[in-house]
Order: structure tokens, then C-alpha cells, then sequence
């Protein structure tokens, strides 16, 4: 496979930058709770506010964790493409479209059609049923929205692709949308999902059976990729 955008520092970044804005909040936070617990006779309503901002920490210290453990699925799943797929496979990761304000995780061109992937790196039991995500917290027995829908984010993405090979190629391409769990210790639960749901151990099969009704030429590859390296 022939790497043309490598997994950027994006999510690494953001998760650099939700961990300063958690430090800080919560250096604030104890600061003013110590101070409000010096003066508490006459100060005792400080302690609210200064609580807030500890709940404002805890939030941006959850984000950042996040935004790690996605930085470690999109790196696990370019490797298991890289190693996987032969050179008339072309990939891109983390790429951003103009006018969007979201990355495609991975695109993949090649002889049997365009493919992009919307990784994910939970763990535990995960439940689709059509496009609605839930987790299950075994800690209270419950079950929990999963944030950010990945069925419905590749859906908008591959909308947003599709326009965008269209401009450039002036013809319509079917675009391959699919999520890939890339964390082994994750369970599926699957109910008739709107699209693909894979783990990383099927990935390289999938991509490998799946066929085009009108498959790219190898100039029109090149074209494409060569304005996604620009991304």
C-alpha cells in the first residue's frame, strides 16, 4: 500500500490542548476552594463557583482522553492497512476537506473503488440498532448514548466526499463508507445498522471483496490523490 498522508498530530494536539485547559481549571478550582475554606465564615458562597470549574476540569480531562485513545485507533488501523494492502492501494489519513470542519479518518483509493473509514477505539459492549449507539456501563448496570453518532458522522462525511471527487473528476463515484472498531476488546451488538460495522480483524477482507460498478482508472487515482495530499 502506498502511503500519500500519514495519521497527522490532530487528535494529538487536541488532546494536548484539553489537558492544559483541565490543568488549569483545576489548579483554579482548588486554589479558590482552599482559599474559600480559610474564610468560610464569611466567604462560604465562593465554594460554588469554584466547584463549577472543578466540573469544568473533569470534563475537558474526559476529552482529552478521548481524543488519545482515537489518536491510538487511527494509528492501529493505517498500520493494519499498510501491512495488509498491496501498491494499487493509495492511502490517505486524517484528511480535511475545504469548507469542513471534520477529518475523513482514512480514505482509501484503489482498483475496486473509494473507500472512507470513521474509526472508533471503545471497548467494552457497544450496541447499533439501525443508527442509534449506545454503551453499556457495567459499573450501573446502564446503558449510555455513545457521543458522537458514528453512523451518522460517515454519512455526512461521505456526502462531503462524494461532492468533492465530483468537482475533480466531473462523474459520480460511489464512495465505500464503513466504521472500523479497532480496539479487540470491544463486543458489537448489531441490529440491522445503516452501514458496515467492522473490526479490525475483518477490515483488509472486506476491502479486498468488495466490488465496483465503476472503478476508478488509474489517472483518475492519481488525480484524485493528488489533490487529497494538498488536504
Amino acid at each position: 500500500m502506498i502511503v500519500l498522508k500519514k495519521v497527522t498530530n490532530y487528535l494529538k494536539y487536541k488532546n494536548k490542548k484539553y489537558k492544559r485547559l483541565s490543568t488549569f481549571f483545576q489548579v483554579i478550582s482548588t486554589i479558590g476552594l482552599v482559599i474559600s475554606f480559610i474564610f468560610l465564615g464569611y466567604l462560604w458562597w465562593l465554594v460554588i463557583p469554584f466547584l463549577l470549574l472543578g466540573g469544568i476540569s473533569t470534563y475537558y480531562k474526559i476529552k482529552s482522553k478521548n481524543y488519545s485513545y482515537g489518536t491510538e485507533g487511527e494509528r492501529e488501523v493505517a498500520k493494519t492497512l499498510y501491512e495488509n494492502l498491496n501498491d494499487n492501494y493509495y492511502l490517505l489519513n486524517d484528511v480535511k476537506l475545504p469548507n469542513s470542519q471534520s477529518n475523513i479518518d482514512h480514505i482509501i483509493l484503489g482498483p475496486n473503488g473509494v473507500f472512507i473509514i470513521e474509526t472508533k477505539n471503545n471497548i467494552g459492549q457497544i450496541f447499533c440498532k439501525e443508527d442509534y449507539w449506545y454503551k453499556y456501563d457495567e459499573r450501573d448496570n446502564n446503558y449510555y448514548i455513545l457521543p458522537g453518532n458514528p453512523s451518522k458522522r460517515i454519512k455526512g462525511k461521505s456526502a462531503d466526499f462524494g461532492r468533492f471527487i465530483e468537482k475533480i473528476l466531473n462523474r459520480k463515484v460511489w464512495i465505500n463508507r464503513f466504521i472500523v472498531f479497532a480496539n479487540n476488546k470491544v463486543t458489537l451488538n448489531l441490529d440491522n445498522p445503516s452501514v458496515d460495522v467492522l473490526k479490525i480483524n475483518e477490515l483488509v477482507n472486506y476491502i479486498k471483496s468488495m466490488k465496483s460498478f465503476n472503478p476508478l482508472s488509474k489517472e483518475e487515482i492519481n488525480k484524485i490523490a493528488q489533490v487529497l495530499r494538498k488536504s
